[in-house]
């Protein structure tokens, strides 16, 4: 389904300015072993820093993210942020084809 997670526009971080986060959706996240968020945004990293400020456990595709005020440990979450236009795709449904193949 595609819904609005955070408050953000036109691209813009969530870590810049006070943004809000869909209630329901972070519901969802914290409800089932994997979740996949695609975003058109090139700012995944941003996005998954501030869905774990806000208690969701976040990765992105071969990175690894440090959590919040955390020294060396390494977080992998069951919510995975892709973005499409970061990994040079066409839409959201190539995303959505691949995750398929797997």
């Amino acid at each position: 389904f595609d819904r609005t997670l955070c408050t953000t526009k036109a691209g813009a971080s969530p870590l810049q300015g006070n943004h809000s986060l869909d209630s329901d959706l972070v519901s969802v996240c914290g409800s089932h072993e994997r979740v996949l968020i695609v975003t058109r945004s090139s700012r995944s990293e941003d996005i998954a820093v501030f869905l774990m400020q806000h208690g969701v456990k976040c990765s992105i595709p071969n990175q690894e993210l440090k959590p919040p005020r955390s020294g060396s440990e390494k977080l992998r979450g069951n919510v995975v942020v892709r973005s499409i236009k970061r990994e040079g795709l066409q839409s959201k449904a190539n995303v959505i084809l691949e995750e398929l193949k797997t």
